[in-house]
Formats: structure tokens, sequence, C-alpha cells
């Protein structure tokens, strides 16, 4: 059910985090209805997050094992680095495919960027780590 959470919830939960960022750094900066930046967002939330929710839900996976002190500041961590990993390597990757386009290199890295897509990880990653912990607390309370 760990997996599942991180998973199913993870992206949605990203895109609402995007959603808000963009709005919190400029405004509304989505043309058309609510409603379009719905349809196109969350197939597109899901699309981008499905591979940072599987790595979250690894590694706080593997901080459970471990039964780690101070576990709500290890999984911050964790959604800060993917959410860091996520912009350097979809700004190389657009570096490369626009450099390609333009015919040059070109640097894409924008420190927006960084107050958008960071958030957008982390707390996805808190919030599922938060609903596992609750899950896996009351499933062990049923089973005693």
């Amino acid at each position: 059910m760990h997996w599942l959470i991180f998973v199913a919830l993870g992206p949605l939960i990203g895109f609402v985090s995007v959603c808000a960022g963009n709005v919190l750094l400029g405004g509304y900066p989505y043309p058309g209805a609510l409603l379009d930046v719905v349809m196109f967002g969350v197939p597109s939330a899901y699309l981008f997050g499905l591979i940072p929710a599987f790595v979250a839900a690894g590694a706080v996976r593997l901080l459970q094992a471990r039964r780690v002190r101070h576990e709500w500041f290890w999984v911050s961590l964790i959604g800060t680095a993917i959410g860091l990993g996520f912009e350097v390597a979809s700004a190389k990757l657009i570096s490369i495919l626009v450099g390609r386009w333009q015919g040059g290199s070109v640097s894409y890295f924008r420190q927006e960027a960084l107050m958008v897509f960071v958030p957008a990880c982390m707390i996805p990653t808190l919030i599922c780590w938060i609903l596992s912990k609750r899950l896996a607390q009351g499933t062990e309370a049923a089973t005693s």
C-alpha cells in the first residue's frame, strides 16, 4: 500500500504544488480556463511525476526499515533532493533538445524553477509519507 500511496497521490499533489508555486511567483500564468489546465496538467503530472514518486517511495521505505531518528527531517531531505535532481535533469534535457534544434548549445536553468519544482517534490513526499505511516500504524493496530 505504501507504493500505491506515493504513485497514486504523489504526482497529483505535485501538480497542485506546481500550480500553487506558479501562482505565488507571478500570478495565474495559464491561458484558458481552469478546466483546460486540469485536463492537460493532471496527465502531464503523472507522465513527469511517476519516476520521482517511485524514487521517493523507495527511499522513504528504506528510511522506515532502518527506523532512523527524526524521520520527518530525512523525508524532507529526500523530497528536496528529488526536486533538485528533477530540475537539473530536466534543465539538461531541455538544453540538449533546444541546443540541437537551434544548432548550438544553450543553458536552460532557471532559479524560478527551483522555487517551484523543489517544493513540488518535497510537499508530496512529506504528505505521502504521513499517509503511509498512518496507514501502517492503523494496519498494525488492526492485526494486534
